[in-house]
Formats: C-alpha cells, sequence, structure tokens
C-alpha cells in the first residue's frame, strides 16, 4: 500500500527539506504541495491525500483552522502538523493528529512519524486483568 502525502507549509526552504527526506520511502507518495490553505484545500479536495503534513503558522488561516476543514472535507485524511510552535500540540492532538513533529526535526524523528502514518489501526486489546474481570462479571449472571 501506498500512503498518498500533500504538504502544507509557507515556507519554501521547509516544505522542500520534508519532501526531501520523504522521497526517500518507497510507501510515500508526494501528490501535491502548497504554501496557504485556500490552494491546500483545493487541491486536497481533488486529489484525496491519505495524509497531510501541515504547517501550524501559514501566511493566510492557521494550521489549526486548515486542520478542521480538511477534517470537513474527510474525516479519514491522516494529519501531521509540523511547527516550530509547541503550544498548539494539545490542541492538534484533539483533532486526532498522527503526529505534532517540531521544526527544527531530524530524520530520525520524521521516521518516527512516518511508521505512525504507515502502522494499520489497530484495536487495543483488553489487558488480561481486564478480561479476566469481564468472565468474573459474566458468570455471576
Amino acid at each position: 500500500m501506498t500512503l498518498r502525502v500533500f504538504l502544507v507549509e509557507d515556507e519554501a526552504y521547509v516544505r522542500d527539506e520534508i519532501k526531501f527526506m520523504l522521497e526517500k520511502y518507497d510507501r510515500l507518495e508526494i501528490v501535491g504541495e502548497a504554501d496557504n490553505s485556500f490552494d491546500a484545500i483545493f487541491n486536497i479536495q481533488n486529489l484525496r491525500p491519505d495524509a497531510v503534513f501541515c504547517d501550524i503558522k501559514l501566511s493566510d488561516v492557521d494550521g489549526i483552522t486548515l486542520a478542521k476543514k480538511i477534517a470537513e472535507t474527510d474525516p479519514k485524511i491522516k494529519i501531521v502538523f509540523v511547527t516550530a510552535y509547541e503550544d498548539f500540540a494539545v490542541e492538534g492532538f484533539e483533532l486526532n493528529a498522527v503526529d505534532y513533529v517540531l521544526k527544527p526535526f531530524t530524520e530520525e524523528r520524521l521516521a518516527k512519524t512516518v511508521d505512525r502514518l504507515l502502522q494499520p489501526k489497530q484495536t487495543p486489546a483488553l489487558p488480561a486483568n481486564t478480561q479476566k474481570s469481564e468472565k468474573l462479571i459474566m458468570k455471576k449472571k
């Protein structure tokens, strides 16, 4: 399975750096990029990527607002925030972001993000003691 990725970053050199690092992964395909939210929304609606790497501080709208609009477009699109601002991390994760990467980032840090994106979503197993408790409850009925 190839993961289709879209980049939203208003600083060209940062966008190029992210693109350079992500192009090393055979299972990722960068399908587009934008430097503002208007172009991002238009292209995301047309290209339907699986994931979006999004900056928080954009020239026109903040990345949190953009992520909300992306979720309205397609709630299955995974969001990764890449930013120099740690202040928005909680809000980002409240939007179910896959990751929140702080600039400057390393290839190793981005690799962890890619691993998270490529992992199949699994239903967490109940801890062993919870399963035993459920069996006891069932027996008492």
